[in-house]
Protein backbone atom coordinates (compact mmCIF):
# COMPACT_ATOMS: atom_id res chain seq x y z
CA UNK A 1 0.00 0.00 0.00
CA UNK A 2 1.05 3.16 -0.42
CA UNK A 3 1.18 6.42 1.66
CA UNK A 4 2.21 9.80 0.83
CA UNK A 5 4.04 10.41 4.71
CA UNK A 6 5.63 7.83 7.39
CA UNK A 7 6.20 9.67 10.58
CA UNK A 8 8.57 7.97 13.11
CA UNK A 9 8.72 9.62 16.36
CA UNK A 10 8.98 8.60 19.82
CA UNK A 11 5.18 8.71 21.79
CA UNK A 12 1.70 8.60 21.20
CA UNK A 13 0.72 12.48 23.12
CA UNK A 14 -2.65 13.90 22.93
CA UNK A 15 -1.01 17.09 20.94
CA UNK A 16 0.45 15.19 18.60
CA UNK A 17 -2.58 12.82 17.47
CA UNK A 18 -3.92 16.02 17.36
CA UNK A 19 -1.48 17.41 14.82
CA UNK A 20 -1.34 13.90 12.51
CA UNK A 21 -5.34 13.80 12.46
CA UNK A 22 -5.01 17.03 10.71
CA UNK A 23 -2.11 16.19 8.51
CA UNK A 24 -4.33 12.78 7.36
CA UNK A 25 -6.95 15.55 6.31
CA UNK A 26 -4.47 16.22 3.40
CA UNK A 27 -2.10 13.71 2.60
CA UNK A 28 -2.22 9.63 3.06
CA UNK A 29 -0.75 9.51 6.61
CA UNK A 30 1.36 6.44 8.35
CA UNK A 31 2.75 6.62 11.76
CA UNK A 32 4.92 4.50 13.82
CA UNK A 33 5.13 5.36 17.64
CA UNK A 34 8.33 3.99 19.02
CA UNK A 35 6.57 3.02 22.67
CA UNK A 36 3.23 3.34 23.80
CA UNK A 37 4.34 4.71 27.09
CA UNK A 38 7.28 6.08 28.88
CA UNK A 39 8.20 5.77 33.12
CA UNK A 40 8.70 9.38 33.68
CA UNK A 41 5.32 10.23 31.68
CA UNK A 42 2.09 10.61 33.37
CA UNK A 43 -0.56 7.74 32.38
CA UNK A 44 -3.02 10.20 31.00
CA UNK A 45 0.06 11.07 28.61
CA UNK A 46 -0.69 9.15 26.12
CA UNK A 47 -3.81 8.82 23.84
CA UNK A 48 -3.30 5.82 21.43
CA UNK A 49 -6.57 4.33 20.05
CA UNK A 50 -9.16 7.00 20.71
CA UNK A 51 -9.90 9.17 18.05
CA UNK A 52 -6.63 8.37 15.18
CA UNK A 53 -7.66 9.22 11.54
CA UNK A 54 -4.63 7.46 9.96
CA UNK A 55 -2.98 4.35 10.24
CA UNK A 56 -0.36 3.65 12.51
CA UNK A 57 1.72 0.34 14.54
CA UNK A 58 3.36 0.65 17.95
CA UNK A 59 6.58 -0.99 18.27
CA UNK A 60 7.30 -1.37 21.63
CA UNK A 61 4.84 -1.10 25.08
CA UNK A 62 8.11 0.71 27.06
CA UNK A 63 10.65 3.51 25.50
CA UNK A 64 13.06 2.46 28.46
CA UNK A 65 13.00 -1.42 28.49
CA UNK A 66 12.50 -2.07 24.21
CA UNK A 67 14.37 -4.68 22.61
CA UNK A 68 16.51 -2.36 19.75
CA UNK A 69 17.01 -5.28 17.45
CA UNK A 70 12.82 -6.08 17.62
CA UNK A 71 11.64 -2.86 17.41
CA UNK A 72 14.15 -2.12 14.23
CA UNK A 73 13.11 -5.65 12.62
CA UNK A 74 8.84 -4.64 13.12
CA UNK A 75 10.05 -0.79 11.30
CA UNK A 76 11.78 -2.45 8.47
CA UNK A 77 9.39 -5.14 7.72
CA UNK A 78 6.65 -1.77 7.75
CA UNK A 79 9.18 0.12 5.80
CA UNK A 80 9.28 -2.82 2.98
CA UNK A 81 5.80 -3.83 3.20
CA UNK A 82 4.16 -0.11 2.12
CA UNK A 83 5.73 2.68 -0.10
CA UNK A 84 6.13 5.69 1.47
CA UNK A 85 7.08 9.46 -0.31
CA UNK A 86 8.15 11.24 2.57
CA UNK A 87 9.79 10.35 5.81
CA UNK A 88 9.56 12.85 9.27
CA UNK A 89 12.01 11.99 12.30
CA UNK A 90 11.00 12.86 15.44
CA UNK A 91 14.62 14.01 16.11
CA UNK A 92 17.78 11.62 16.50
CA UNK A 93 17.85 10.74 20.17
CA UNK A 94 16.43 7.39 18.96
CA UNK A 95 18.21 4.29 17.40
CA UNK A 96 14.89 3.89 15.37
CA UNK A 97 15.53 6.93 13.18
CA UNK A 98 19.10 6.19 12.76
CA UNK A 99 17.61 2.98 11.29
CA UNK A 100 14.85 4.55 9.14
CA UNK A 101 17.44 6.53 7.42
CA UNK A 102 18.76 3.60 5.57
CA UNK A 103 16.02 2.96 3.57
CA UNK A 104 14.98 6.83 2.02
CA UNK A 105 16.70 9.11 -0.25
CA UNK A 106 18.01 12.65 1.61
CA UNK A 107 15.72 14.42 -0.32
CA UNK A 108 13.03 12.45 0.76
CA UNK A 109 13.67 12.63 4.92
CA UNK A 110 12.69 15.33 6.87
CA UNK A 111 12.77 16.09 10.85
CA UNK A 112 10.97 17.69 13.65
CA UNK A 113 13.18 19.41 15.71
CA UNK A 114 12.29 19.66 19.13
CA UNK A 115 15.11 20.93 20.98
CA UNK A 116 16.72 24.73 21.45
CA UNK A 117 19.47 25.90 21.10
CA UNK A 118 19.40 26.32 25.00
CA UNK A 119 19.69 22.62 25.60
CA UNK A 120 23.36 23.47 23.84
CA UNK A 121 26.70 24.34 25.77
CA UNK A 122 29.34 23.74 23.17
CA UNK A 123 30.13 21.62 20.25
CA UNK A 124 31.06 18.08 21.62
CA UNK A 125 31.00 14.51 20.94
CA UNK A 126 26.49 14.90 21.00
CA UNK A 127 26.79 17.86 18.74
CA UNK A 128 29.03 15.69 16.02
CA UNK A 129 27.27 13.15 16.44
CA UNK A 130 23.81 15.34 15.69
CA UNK A 131 25.88 17.16 12.82
CA UNK A 132 26.15 13.36 11.06
CA UNK A 133 22.21 12.58 11.46
CA UNK A 134 21.44 16.11 9.81
CA UNK A 135 23.83 15.51 6.88
CA UNK A 136 21.02 12.60 5.96
CA UNK A 137 17.87 15.17 6.37
CA UNK A 138 16.58 17.60 3.45
CA UNK A 139 14.32 19.51 5.52
CA UNK A 140 13.82 20.70 9.54
CA UNK A 141 10.38 21.46 10.98
CA UNK A 142 12.16 23.60 13.95
CA UNK A 143 9.33 24.08 16.87
CA UNK A 144 10.40 27.76 17.65
CA UNK A 145 13.13 30.48 16.61
CA UNK A 146 15.30 29.12 19.08
CA UNK A 147 15.22 25.45 17.42
CA UNK A 148 16.06 27.14 14.34
CA UNK A 149 19.49 28.69 15.41
CA UNK A 150 20.01 25.25 17.28
CA UNK A 151 20.27 23.55 13.50
CA UNK A 152 22.45 26.62 12.27
CA UNK A 153 24.78 26.30 14.81
CA UNK A 154 25.01 22.47 14.05
CA UNK A 155 25.77 23.50 10.22
CA UNK A 156 22.26 22.37 8.88
CA UNK A 157 22.34 23.70 5.37
CA UNK A 158 18.54 22.59 4.11
CA UNK A 159 15.67 23.72 4.44
CA UNK A 160 14.29 25.23 7.78
CA UNK A 161 10.64 25.17 8.68
CA UNK A 162 9.64 27.36 11.65
CA UNK A 163 6.19 25.62 12.75
CA UNK A 164 5.76 27.52 15.97
CA UNK A 165 4.72 24.53 17.96
CA UNK A 166 4.95 20.70 18.07
CA UNK A 167 1.05 19.50 17.90
CA UNK A 168 -2.25 21.10 18.41
CA UNK A 169 -3.78 21.26 21.85
CA UNK A 170 -6.86 20.69 23.23
CA UNK A 171 -8.84 24.07 22.98
CA UNK A 172 -11.44 24.79 25.42
CA UNK A 173 -13.92 27.61 24.72
CA UNK A 174 -12.64 31.09 25.26
CA UNK A 175 -13.27 32.35 28.60
CA UNK A 176 -13.06 36.14 29.57
CA UNK A 177 -10.81 36.93 32.37
CA UNK A 178 -9.73 39.71 34.47
CA UNK A 179 -5.57 40.71 34.45
CA UNK A 180 -3.86 39.04 36.84
CA UNK A 181 0.16 39.74 38.29
CA UNK A 182 -0.43 35.88 38.51
CA UNK A 183 1.15 33.20 36.02
CA UNK A 184 0.75 29.25 36.27
CA UNK A 185 3.24 26.57 34.79
CA UNK A 186 1.68 23.41 34.42
CA UNK A 187 3.69 20.70 32.96
CA UNK A 188 6.41 18.04 33.75
CA UNK A 189 9.18 18.84 35.75
CA UNK A 190 12.59 18.15 34.33
CA UNK A 191 15.74 19.25 33.09
CA UNK A 192 14.85 20.23 29.75
CA UNK A 193 11.81 22.59 30.27
CA UNK A 194 14.31 24.90 31.82
CA UNK A 195 12.83 25.65 34.79
CA UNK A 196 15.44 27.24 36.41
CA UNK A 197 15.20 30.02 34.12
CA UNK A 198 11.85 30.48 34.11
CA UNK A 199 11.78 30.83 37.96
CA UNK A 200 14.98 33.36 38.14
CA UNK A 201 12.92 35.31 35.32
CA UNK A 202 9.98 35.20 37.83
CA UNK A 203 12.21 36.27 40.31
CA UNK A 204 12.75 39.51 38.98
CA UNK A 205 9.55 40.59 38.35
CA UNK A 206 6.55 41.39 40.47
CA UNK A 207 4.77 38.17 39.56
CA UNK A 208 3.46 35.46 41.49
CA UNK A 209 4.60 32.34 39.39
CA UNK A 210 2.84 28.85 40.60
CA UNK A 211 4.29 25.81 39.56
CA UNK A 212 2.42 22.66 39.16
CA UNK A 213 2.91 18.93 37.29
CA UNK A 214 5.09 15.99 37.85
CA UNK A 215 8.64 14.90 36.74
CA UNK A 216 11.95 13.68 38.11
CA UNK A 217 12.77 17.46 39.12
CA UNK A 218 9.82 17.10 41.16
CA UNK A 219 11.57 17.71 44.99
Amino acid sequence: MHFDVLIITNLPNYYKINLFNKIAERCKLFVVFISSNESRRNEDFSSIGKDENFEYIVLSPSLERRNYIKTCVKLRRVIKTHAFSKLILGEWVNVEYWFALLFFKKENTSMMLESSIHSVQGIGVKEVVKKIFLSRISKVFANGSKHAELAKLLGFSGKILVTNGLGVINYAPHVQVEKTNKFLYVGRLSEEKNLNRLIEVFNDLPYELTIVGEGPDRV
